[in-house]
């Protein structure tokens, strides 16, 4: 990862860092460009060119699937990992681990945070600093905090 993040971090090298990635675990599909750094504690599967802006964040141990020709802006972060709300003792009860899944072909703006297993289904576009923590239908314009549908769009 110290090459990723660092040494070839930037819009450069994009093939560099796919086949780095591919060789450590990540599953990078052909023409994918990886701006980086990148932070992902969990398993992370992009498709064929999709484009990975700076700051992409999967936190937890759970699972992201991102479709083909998907564009992820910067500092989106996919919160794969949680709790069981517990007794008054410890509200952050029993671990969980969660799996997000991106459609083919969305839009992701930048700062979004999404939550949970949730599917954002294909073609959609995710405004900037959107929360998403719930299902998001094909085709849709979402936003807000929490993302909500703000409207269909054209398939």
């Amino acid at each position: 990862m110290l090459f990723v993040n660092h040494i070839f971090a930037g819009t450069h090298t994009f093939e560099a860092k796919r086949r780095l990635l591919n060789s450590i675990g990540y599953d990078i599909g052909a023409g994918t460009k990886v701006v980086g750094p990148l932070h992902c504690s969990g398993k992370l599967t992009v498709g064929r060119d999709c484009w990975i802006g700076h700051d992409l964040s999967v936190e937890g141990n759970g699972t992201v699937t991102i479709g083909d020709r998907c564009d992820i802006a910067p500092s989106v972060t996919f919160l794969t990992g949680g709790h069981a709300i517990g007794p008054s003792e410890r509200r952050a009860g029993t671990g969980e681990s969660y799996s997000i899944e991106v459609g083919s072909g969305t839009w992701i703006g930048a700062r979004t945070t999404i939550l949970r297993s949730i599917r954002i289904g294909e073609g959609c576009v995710v405004a900037a600093c959107a929360c998403v923590a719930r299902d998001v239908p094909d085709n849709v314009l979402a936003g807000g905090v929490p993302a909500r549908v703000i409207r269909r769009l054209e398939s």
